[in-house]
């Protein structure tokens, strides 16, 4: 019979990573060396302030998001991060530079502070950016320019000449390249509406561009500006953020499915791009079912109800749903999906659909995992959340990460029935919790789980379950934690 153990070592060699394989990208030494301390700091980040001040993370961030070392102050960009890209009013929105709201969206420091940054999805698309750009960079010119190529030159040579709305729609070649770049590709024959949504513009509540409430539309009229004249589409700067929009688009920046890719992910990324609302999102039974399984809630779908209203209320609010609920996966999921936040723009983001599908794949496979060794499922669920735990009440308030934190530490299941207070205490007592952010710890902890599953742990040395609960609670009430450790013997 396979242990285990040996059963999560091929488990790791054969799922889908947590972290990207940098070398399997790139055998740049100083490239690695950039993601590694990326990787290692910017979870101890506590303000847009302490970001900046670190450059070498800064520097990584900013060629992540397209802008070279010395483009845009960083005291621009840090104000631009400050203030968030919820509000209409915001710079990340007023700017013609579309790098600067991606980057102000994708860290949201305004709307969840630094949240993402613990999050390893986020941390890898970050790092998944810095690779392509830096590739980028390096590679050599084609000499033969592509269909993408021609295109993009044709836009940036005649943008400049468009006086009106109406310019820009009778240009088939400025207007397609325009309906792709900004996701209105399959409403290109529609050109009175975009004419109409350009003309009006978003300053007036009675603008089509506002009643027409499609996120899409509104995001075009208030991108060009008609309204206001046409100085913003004479900035070059504005051309090259239309010319990156519409690379995003056509899925140009971001590495391209992998040849194994699941169906059921490709499906995903087709099904998506046609949300219009959270309503659209949850009536899609294969939609629906594919986000609950990524954000680790594969077995709350019936709860329609209650996902409709977490993710139109978001996060933003203390009184959010969310916010009142004790699992924090229904936060996570809103916060990722920024749907009450930042309407429908993540869901047209390569990097958060990436994420997302990332986080599909890893839990299909942990489940997969599980119908061979439940014991393996639960280390991996552990592993990888283990980056995000900054305390053993957190762990307490999931289950499967407190079954394997008390197999883990040999502890009986009945310390699970302690009031909170008491249980906490005890965890504490035999482990300090910030031992899951070193990796080395991290592997013991875990393989220690997965020899006990396997042997029993203490309890196979004599002890029955409730004596040894027993045995805790007066080792406890003694104030004394040698005697708990004389029990099991120290871990």
């Amino acid at each position: 019979m396979t242990t285990s153990l040996a059963a999560f070592t091929l488990f790791q060699k054969t799922a889908a990573p947590i972290r990207i394989d940098v070398a399997a990208r790139t055998d740049d030494t100083a490239i690695q060396a950039e993601v590694d301390y990326w990787r290692d700091n910017i979870g101890a980040i506590k303000n847009v302030d302490a970001f900046v001040e670190d450059s070498r993370l800064f520097r990584f961030a900013k060629t992540a998001f397209g802008f070279a070392a010395n483009e845009n102050p960083d005291s621009v960009l840090a104000l631009a991060l400050e203030g968030g890209s919820t509000s209409a009013s915001s710079f990340a929105n007023r700017s013609v530079d579309y790098r600067i709201e991606d980057m102000v969206r994708n860290f949201a420091f305004a709307e969840f502070k630094t949240t993402k940054l613990s999050d390893p999805a986020f941390v890898e698309s970050v790092v998944r950016r810095y690779i392509n750009k830096s590739a980028a960079a390096d590679a050599p010119t084609s000499t033969i320019p592509t269909r993408t190529d021609t295109q993009a030159t044709y836009f940036l040579q005649n943008i400049g000449r468009v006086e009106s709305a109406a310019d820009l729609v009778n240009d088939i070649g400025l207007y397609n390249f325009t309906m792709t770049a900004f996701g209105l590709k399959d409403r290109a024959r529609d050109t009175a509406l975009i004419q109409g949504v350009l003309d009006g513009g978003t300053g007036d509540a009675t603008d089509l561009a506002n009643t027409l409430q499609d996120p899409a539309l509104y995001d075009l009229a208030a991108a060009f500006g008609f309204d206001n004249g046409t100085d913003r589409i004479q900035d070059p700067r504005f051309a090259n953020s239309v010319v990156e929009r519409f690379k995003r688009a056509e899925g140009l920046t971001t590495s391209t499915a992998s040849a194994d890719e699941s169906k059921a992910s490709a499906e995903f990324r087709s099904m998506i791009s046609k949300v219009g609302s959270v309503d659209d999102l949850v009536d899609n039974f294969k939609l629906y079912n594919y986000v609950m399984t990524a954000f680790d809630l594969g077995g709350e779908t019936n709860k329609t109800g209650l996902v409709r209203k977490v993710l139109n209320d978001g996060v933003l609010d203390q009184d959010a749903l969310a916010n009142k609920l004790s699992d924090p996966r229904y936060a996570d999921m809103a916060r990722t999906l920024g749907i009450e936040e930042f309407g429908l723009r993540n869901l047209r983001d390569p990097a958060v659909i990436d994420m997302i599908v990332q986080r599909f794949e890893r839990v299909s496979r942990e489940n997969e995992a599980g119908e061979e060794n439940g014991a393996v499922e639960i280390a991996a669920y552990f592993q990888r959340k283990a980056p995000t735990i900054n305390s053993w009440l957190e762990v307490a308030a999931d289950t499967r990460l407190l079954n394997m934190a008390l197999t883990a530490l040999d502890l009986p299941a009945a310390i699970g029935a302690l009031d909170l207070d008491r249980m906490i205490k005890t965890l504490e007592d035999r482990m300090d919790i910030a031992d899951l952010q070193d990796p080395a710890k991290l592997e013991n902890f875990v393989n220690r789980y997965l020899i006990n599953s396997d042997t029993g742990g203490a309890t196979s040395a004599g002890y029955s379950d409730t004596s040894m609960a027993l045995s805790i609670l007066t080792a406890s009430n003694a104030t004394t934690s040698g005697n708990l450790y004389s029990l099991v013997g120290s871990l």
